[in-house]
């Protein structure tokens, strides 16, 4: 009967041990979480806008263009396993257009126009971890979101006036106005992620995003010396973007 009894009571011992290492786990167990996130791109990595033009109604490229971001996070986690983010995110995107010019005595050459646009991203995510180590885990994510824009229409040139004096000749934009345009201000937009989370004291995300609109929503549009407005073909913007993100 002693040694029963012992039995039972190292039992209880170890029970009540482990309940309350579960319940210390489960206060150290955060539901709701808040942090911020930096984010650069470049793109495009798929050549799935129009092909620019080669006369004088001008030409466009987006190679080499590069866009930046900073976001808001909340994330909030079912368990430690599957969570569901919303993470509303400014974007600024630097493109160039190069406007065809021309001059005596006929030459045509090309100029290069830098600009940006601003959006506003509005994505919600769901979230799935796998444990790689004791604090180190694969974080994959799959989300929809808006996209609006700030705006609708970007004034790229104005005026007709001298694009550049090379060997004492004036060569000339072949336009009055150059604007990249958007079908509709807010379009949606999906999101692949993946990436290595660090538990620590605050939590660590290292991730790269794909972002794909389904809709080709740009377009530039111009006039020419006679006022005449001419379409582009409309285009859209993929971009595959590294992050860091911390929360708090």
């Amino acid at each position: 009967m002693k040694k029963l009894t012992n039995i039972i009571f190292i039992l209880s011992i170890i029970g009540l041990s482990t309940n309350l290492i579960a319940q210390n786990e489960q206060k150290e167990f955060k539901r709701h979480n808040f942090g911020i996130g930096v984010g650069a791109s470049t793109f495009p990595i798929i050549q799935n806008y129009s092909t620019p033009n080669i006369n004088l109604s001008g030409m466009y490229s987006l190679t080499n263009a590069f866009a930046w971001n900073v976001s808001l996070k909340y994330d909030f986690k079912l368990n430690k396993t599957i969570s569901f983010s919303f993470e509303p995110t400014y974007i600024n995107q630097r493109l160039t257009y190069n406007d065809i010019v021309f001059g005596y005595p006929s030459i045509n050459t090309y100029s290069t126009l830098p600009f940006s646009t601003s959006e506003l991203s509005l994505p919600v995510l769901a979230n799935f971890r796998i444990k790689l180590h004791d604090n180190v885990k694969l974080l994959t994510s799959l989300g929809v979101g808006g996209t609006y824009y700030f705006e609708k229409s970007k004034n790229i040139i104005e005026g007709d006036g001298i694009a550049f004096t090379l060997n004492n000749i004036n060569y000339y934009s072949a336009y009055r106005n150059v604007s990249l345009n958007k079908d509709n201000s807010f379009s949606y937009n999906f999101l692949i992620r993946t990436g290595i989370e660090i538990e620590a004291k605050h939590n660590y995300q290292i991730l790269l995003t794909y972002r794909f609109s389904p809709n080709k929503n740009y377009y530039y549009s111009d006039k020419d010396i006679l006022g005449f407005a001419k379409y582009g073909n409309h285009f859209r913007v993929t971009m595959l973007e590294l992050g860091f993100n911390i929360f708090l």
